[in-house]
């Protein structure tokens, strides 16, 4: 069944004015840190990457960062932060991120934060990961446990309310990964409509790509 999509391109511009999104970028890139250690040799694909929050989080400690995104307006936000910033390592690719057709390839990590909800197919999706990797290659992806539809205040292009982490730990093995896990990576609280909180959490999955025999 076909969806709608939500408009990244309006929201582009009031994107980084929530210190709270700032600071979940800033926790998942923490996670992606700590748990693949990344080095200035890699080569690193952030997948969804919107306005960069992570991206520029990890560029300082790759080599080559490509920021993939669907919307125009997210990466225009992005480019304009990178010489005020004097980031010279990021490179800008805007692709169909829902179908994973058209990406780049030869990455030795790809990371992904908060995105995959937004993809109706997931096994599609992680299929184009594996052929975007080097062999040896990892991926390191970051989105919310099942949750209630609670997360979102407009669930408007939202196809997940979340991910029980082993179907999506069977997703990648199912096409192709090996030494798939799943690590707690942070948990953000929502005000609800009727003046509550709630707490959601959010896991980071990680596998890689089997090396050539």
């Amino acid at each position: 069944m076909k969806h709608e999509r939500r408009d990244f391109d309006k929201l582009a511009a009031q994107w980084d004015e929530k210190p709270a999104r700032l600071m979940v970028g800033q926790s998942i890139a923490d996670a992606i840190i700590r748990e693949t250690a990344p080095n200035g040799g890699l080569q690193v694909m952030d997948f969804g990457a919107g306005t960069g929050i992570v991206s520029l989080l990890l560029a300082p400690r790759v080599q080559r960062l490509v920021a993939v995104d669907s919307s125009a307006g997210m990466l225009a936000q992005l480019e304009k932060k990178l010489p005020l910033l004097g980031v010279d390592n990021v490179e800008l690719v805007q692709v169909d991120v829902e179908s994973g057709a058209g990406l780049p390839q030869g990455f030795d990590l790809i990371v992904s934060s908060m995105t995959l909800h937004h993809i109706v197919d997931l096994p599609a999706l992680f299929e184009a990961m594996f052929a975007a990797l080097k062999p040896g290659g990892r991926v390191a992806l970051a989105d919310l446990d099942l949750e209630d539809g609670g997360f979102h205040q407009d669930n408007h292009g939202v196809v997940h309310f979340g991910f029980e982490r082993q179907s999506v730990l069977e997703m990648l093995s199912s096409a192709g990964f090996e030494a798939a896990r799943a690590v707690d990576a942070t948990t953000i609280l929502r005000s609800r409509d009727d003046g509550s909180s709630a707490n959601y959490s959010v896991f980071l999955v990680l596998a890689n790509r089997p090396r050539a025999s």
